[in-house]
């Protein structure tokens, strides 16, 4: 393993934990928002409708977070590939 694929797998480690945070926090927010209009806290059409717009939108929301999740995969996959590259190379290399 080079040194730069170290922090390509450490980056994509990261990358995925904050996606998985990031979704904890979109999760957490529509489960708010869908209760928001029951408790009385905000009611009326105004806040109807704020509610049903962003609600519309939920998909969306979680969508990102799966993205940033396979774009952390897309970085491990590319460390993992340029390892097996380099490696295969000094083996040759070596044998050769």
């Amino acid at each position: 393993m080079i040194a730069k694929t170290k922090e390509m797998i450490q980056i994509s480690g990261d990358i995925n934990a904050l996606a998985v945070e990031y979704q904890t926090l979109i999760s957490n927010l529509f489960k708010g928002l869908s209760n928001l209009s029951g408790e009385g806290v905000w009611s009326g059409s105004t806040a109807e409708q704020y509610i049903n717009r962003v609600m519309q939108d939920k998909n969306d929301y979680i969508k990102v977070g799966d993205r940033i999740k396979e774009f952390a995969t897309t970085i491990l996959n590319h460390a993992n590939s340029i390892d097996s590259c380099t490696s295969k190379l000094l083996e040759d290399e070596s044998n050769g």
